[in-house]
């Protein structure tokens, strides 16, 4: 979806089916495993690159990215994420 920009036309649900994969990426973040760990950045930063595009739609969609947005900076993963956000916006302009 987010490769051919049509994640703008999710309804309003679609907040509510990002939120439970954006967690588990956020779990998966704290593993040892490097690859698994890789692989959790990755999902999230797409996941929230998805919210940000429903933040222009949705009021709940901004409510959410604010939540995530204050989690992540107070588990200090902002460094991590930042790198991986903007391989994929290069990515997928």
């Amino acid at each position: 979806m987010h490769a051919y920009d049509v994640e703008k036309y999710l309804p309003a649900s679609g907040v509510t089916f990002l939120l439970p994969a954006i967690i588990i990426h956020l779990l998966d973040i704290k593993s040892c495993n490097d690859d698994t760990r890789q692989a959790a950045i990755d999902g999230f930063c797409h996941c929230m690159l998805v919210l940000e595009k429903l933040r222009e739609t949705y009021a709940s969609a901004d409510f959410a990215a604010q939540v995530l947005e204050a989690a992540i900076r107070k588990a200090d993963l902002e460094v991590m994420m930042r790198s991986s956000t903007e391989n994929l916006r290069r990515e997928n302009p």
